[in-house]
């Protein structure tokens, strides 16, 4: 852990991922969920998609959702799914919202302060998406 943030570096069938968390209840949860797929390095010639999870500051996630994102779908009553170009948002009462861009190829969310799910869930929905090409 290096200034309150822990990192991983994540090989899923094949793709590699760096994903930095600064939410310390949320890292036992990521550890059982992405701790099979859990590597020391790539080779330099990959690229790795990068994901961050913060807390939740208002000021940061409003500036990231623009007026001009267009409403795309509604998904269990409890998630909505924004998009503008080459990225996406999903917005979601109980645990926060992430932004992800495919273009830079990265992915950010941001966790409310006291979520209604418990630190799994958060841990699980802060990190995998829907398929938004097909909502």
């Amino acid at each position: 852990m290096l200034n309150g943030v822990s990192r991983r570096k994540l090989a899923i069938h094949g793709p590699v991922v760096e994903l930095d968390c600064s939410v310390p209840f949320l890292d036992e949860s990521l550890d059982v969920f992405l701790g099979e797929f859990a590597v020391n390095g790539w080779p330099k010639a990959f690229v790795p998609t990068t994901g961050m999870v913060h807390h939740y500051e208002e000021s940061q996630v409003l500036s990231r959702l623009p007026a001009a994102a267009r409403h795309i779908n509604r998904i269990h009553d409890s998630m909505d799914i924004y998009e503008e170009g080459d990225r996406y948002w999903l917005v979601d009462d109980r645990w926060g919202m992430s932004e992800i861009d495919i273009s830079r190829n990265q992915f950010r969310s941001w966790i409310v302060p006291q979520p209604s799910l418990d630190a799994f869930r958060v841990a699980e929905l802060s990190v995998t998406f829907p398929d938004v090409a097909n909502c």
